[in-house]
């Protein structure tokens, strides 16, 4: 019985990477994702939103599925900046991941974003598919669970991730999609300006901004991991920041003004 199953999640797969690169038109494209996905990764509601071209969002042109229009134009008009998971697509990864494995319960029940928003809307949790080629971001696809259900298993979340090169290569060459706040690092000196950074703290803010981690960064840098943390106790200090993900998100809150600037 297992190898049927895995036989017909291997067909499912297979079926679905078709229908992204032969379903000419994106936004059909997208809701036939997300409705196959359904079978392979049961969800109660599913968005799709492309990353914006222009607008004063970050996000544009969703589609879903058992959710309304309304509510996915609510979230651009006033939730967006909210969105404690935006520091991810603005750094421009190609990641699959639960909203559980970024953020402990407690913090996120107590968000604004997820008293005015989840919660009326009975969803508790979330797996996202943050969608980037070469550095640019192209747009994410979030699946949802309510308190009910069960979180994203670690097999789902494999499932979800074999998706994430062919969907990104999909929007970024059907598209034309701007650079990401990723590909404006020549930005950096103003980021260095605006909170007085040595260029040793600017480079340390700009390689964890990338995804690196303290043990390689350390390495890379050739310092200790001693004299590491205090360039990074010293980020802290100057950005007003008080974890790493509150220093990545301002960092990344500032780069999206630049490229919208």
């Amino acid at each position: 019985m297992a190898s049927l199953l895995e036989r017909n999640d291997i067909s499912l797969v297979n079926d679905i990477i078709y229908k992204i690169y032969s379903i000419e038109d994106i936004t059909e494209m997208r809701l036939a994702f997300l409705r196959l996905l359904k079978i392979l990764i049961p969800y109660c509601e599913a968005s799709f939103y492309l990353a914006s071209k222009g607008s004063a969002h970050i996000l544009d042109n969703p589609v879903g599925v058992n959710i309304s229009d309304e509510s996915l134009q609510r979230y651009l008009d006033g939730f967006e900046d909210k969105d404690y998971t935006r520091w991810i697509f603005l750094s421009a990864k190609n990641i699959a991941y639960r909203e559980t494995d970024l953020y402990s319960e407690y913090c996120r029940v107590n968000t604004a974003y997820y008293k005015e928003l989840y919660y009326p809307a009975n969803i508790h949790y979330s797996a996202q598919l943050c969608l980037s080629y070469h550095g640019t971001f192209v747009g994410i696809a979030s699946l949802y669970r309510s308190r009910d259900e069960e979180d994203f298993t670690d097999d789902q979340i494999f499932l979800l991730d074999l998706f994430k090169e062919h969907l990104a290569y999909r929007l970024y060459h059907n598209n034309n999609f701007p650079d990401s706040p990723q590909k404006h690092l020549e930005n950096i000196d103003g980021i260095r300006k605006k909170f007085g950074l040595t260029n040793r703290e600017t480079e340390v803010l700009q390689r964890l901004f990338e995804g690196c981690s303290t043990a390689a960064l350390a390495r890379e840098l050739n310092i200790s991991p001693h004299t590491l943390k205090k360039h990074i106790c010293n980020l802290y200090k100057k950005t007003g920041a008080k974890t790493r993900l509150d220093l990545l998100k301002d960092l990344s809150v500032v780069f999206s003004a630049k490229t919208k600037s």
